[in-house]
């Protein structure tokens, strides 16, 4: 059985409209096996749908509390 990836994924930290989790269900939900974590980093940072550079570390947290509720899934940091 192929392999299916969805590696163009955004949250609520850029200009999505969900959480990681909530994305990471509906990933298990269509039987994905990796997603890729693409939200905006943009430069100029007065871009309005890119994350806030300051929030950087959260982002990265997140990341990884969904790769341990989630590890049938390969999670990439994009």
């Amino acid at each position: 059985m192929p392999q299916l990836v969805d590696c163009h994924t955004h949250t609520l930290f850029s200009d999505g409209k969900s959480t990681f989790r909530q994305n990471m269900r509906a990933a298990v939900a269509a039987g994905l096996s990796y997603v890729a974590c693409t939200d905006h980093l943009a430069h100029p940072v007065y871009m309005d749908c890119a994350i806030d550079e300051s929030r950087l570390d959260e982002y990265a947290a997140e990341i990884r509390h969904v790769r341990e509720e989630f590890p049938q899934l390969e999670i990439i940091y994009g």
